[in-house]
């Protein structure tokens, strides 16, 4: 069919600029937040000689507590109006024992449960989710679901309640008490876990484990809990064994004045994998070679002195069980609906611009209905 109204052509020719020009405008925009993703808004941890030591996008207080990877114990004196805080340091703390006596058999534990939820459940990965937080269930639900998976290929039976506890506020922990105690009333978990992200810089959490690029990964201890001493224990004995067998995994721990839920059980901890700035593949990695390690902690604390004396020989690593791209149909979605509504507007505010489009779609119509052989 020929077009021959020249009125048409201009309007179709407006549409295929502005298109280019939201498309524009959406690139960029991404940039933006890729950009903005090595610096929100978080907290920064130094040292008594002022060298930063920890970034933590949530919430820290006066008293809170820091392990570094090299085992270095910290001590929150400071916090200024710029979420600037100023750590004292404590001691060096010595780690338990995990070298495996000779001798020893190797044992396995016939019935090991695993309890999994998501407090946060907006978090997210801006390189793959494009943004950093979903209101619903974000990226870490893809990274939960993944870790499910590494513990059921070390023999545990898991239970992930994906409940949703919007929104991301003070008030989150709280409601996801409710979660954490039907599992541990119902299931009745060997271990419970809380599943988060940081917020911090990509190049915190980056790290190559057995010639595997992947995220580091961070555990935090609740203080303000009747099971603190045994969540803290807990904790050392992973980072322990995590330290032997995947030096570069554990990237520290943290010491919280909340209790997240962890007086529930004395084997619970709020686990962190990579930052808002990590790739979710990057995280997803790492949950295959942590879920080892709590295997192997497991094993030893199922019989004194006994657990698995090396981890696999190869790290594998399964990235398609739940892992989500940037959705590129919503964003063609997006360009193509806002020029309608660009279109949309320009017709409404201008009368004789509407009349020509009217004219164009019914000679278009009429060419299409009554077109000649």
């Amino acid at each position: 069919m020929n077009i021959k109204n020249k009125s048409f052509l201009r309007i179709l020719v407006l549409v295929i600029i502005i298109s280019l020009v939201l498309t524009l405008l959406l690139t960029t925009l991404n940039a933006t937040i890729s950009a903005l993703a090595e610096s929100p808004d978080y907290y920064t941890i130094y040292n008594e000689n002022n060298e930063e030591i920890c970034k933590r996008g949530e919430e820290i207080e006066v008293g809170d507590s820091y392990i570094s990877y090299d085992n270095k114990k910290y001590k929150i004196v400071e916090i200024d109006e710029n979420k600037n805080c100023k750590a004292q340091y404590v001691e060096d703390v010595k780690l338990p024992n995990i070298t495996m006596e000779t001798g020893l058999l190797e044992v396995q534990i016939n019935e090991k449960r695993a309890g999994l939820y998501i407090t946060h459940n907006d978090e997210s990965y801006i390189p793959s989710d494009g943004v950093e937080s979903i209101y619903g269930a974000g990226g870490i639900h893809d990274v939960a679901r993944a870790f499910k998976i590494a513990l059921q290929n070390e023999g545990f039976i898991v239970e992930l309640d994906e409940t949703l506890h919007l929104p991301h506020d003070n008030l989150a922990y709280r409601r996801s008490r409710t979660t954490a105690d039907r599992i541990m009333k119902e299931f009745n978990p060997d271990v419970l876990f809380d599943i988060h992200r940081n917020g911090a810089p990509a190049s915190l959490y980056e790290t190559t484990v057995g010639g595997v690029p992947m995220s580091k990964v961070r555990m935090v201890v609740g203080q303000g809990n009747s099971n603190f001493e045994e969540n803290y224990q807990f904790a050392l004995e992973i980072k322990a064994l995590a330290d032997e067998w995947y030096p570069g995994l554990i990237n520290d721990i943290y010491i919280g004045a909340r209790d997240y839920n962890q007086d529930l059980s004395p084997q619970a901890l709020l686990i962190e994998f990579g930052s808002q700035a990590t790739s979710k593949e990057d995280a997803i990695k790492s949950t295959v070679p942590f879920a080892n390690v709590i295997n192997g902690v497991l094993q030893r604390r199922g019989v004194s002195g006994a657990f698995f004396e090396k981890p696999p020989a190869t790290i594998m690593v399964n990235t398609e069980n739940g892992v989500t791209e940037i959705n590129t149909i919503f964003l063609t979605q997006l360009v193509f609906g806002s020029v309608i509504f660009i279109l949309l507007i320009i017709s409404l505010i201008n009368k004789k611009l509407r009349k020509k489009i009217k004219q164009n779609f019914y000679e278009i119509k009429k060419g299409v209905l009554y077109r000649k052989n």
